[in-house]
């Protein structure tokens, strides 16, 4: 599976249950739907404009929704999450979000809301690790297996390798509007 292989890649993988689509795109900043569906490796260069502009691919079974964003770092944001439990309040819905950077500089970012409560959004080198993920990041493992293990195991569900491979539907989003 090619975005399992590919060790250096930079990503930002969010799941979610019981969120409205167009409620969660808008939020992580969608400013506009791409014509031609893409896979996530095959991102539009003309449209992405490091730390302003990115591409988000989409994908959605029932109600489960799954987006995946090249180089970007949207869904693990605090404000993202906060975001999205002050939606959640009240009626039940599962969010779960993964953030790795790789090179020098690399770092991880982990957002989860579960039916309007922030459980965690965290940064595991800097923050303090929340009970409901500790048992993944204590081991330090930064595989991105491991990082969609933690997702499949709190979303309890298991990620289809055809979500990650092939064109989906992709919207471009702006960092900056969310801001």
């Amino acid at each position: 599976m090619r975005f399992l292989e590919d060790a250096d890649l930079s990503f930002c993988l969010t799941v979610s249950q019981g969120i409205d689509k167009d409620y969660l795109l808008d939020t992580l900043g969608r400013v506009e739907d791409l014509p031609l569906p893409q896979a996530f490796d095959d991102f539009a260069h003309e449209r992405h404009a490091r730390g302003r502009k990115g591409v988000l691919n989409v994908f959605q079974e029932g109600d489960l929704l799954i987006t995946v964003e090249n180089n970007g770092f949207s869904g693990a944001r605090r404000k993202i999450a906060k975001s999205v439990a002050a939606a959640m309040t009240g009626k039940p819905g599962h969010y779960a979000c993964v953030h790795r950077s790789v090179g020098e500089d690399g770092y991880l970012y982990y957002a989860e809301v579960q039916d309007g409560l922030l459980l965690a959004s965290f940064d595991p080198f800097i923050d303090d690790v929340p009970e409901v993920v500790e048992e993944f990041f204590l081991n330090g493992e930064r595989t991105l297996v491991s990082l969609l293990n933690i997702l499949e195991f709190r979303m309890e569900m298991a990620v289809n390798p055809d979500w990650l491979e092939l064109p989906t539907e992709t919207c471009v989003i702006d960092y900056l509007k969310r801001d």
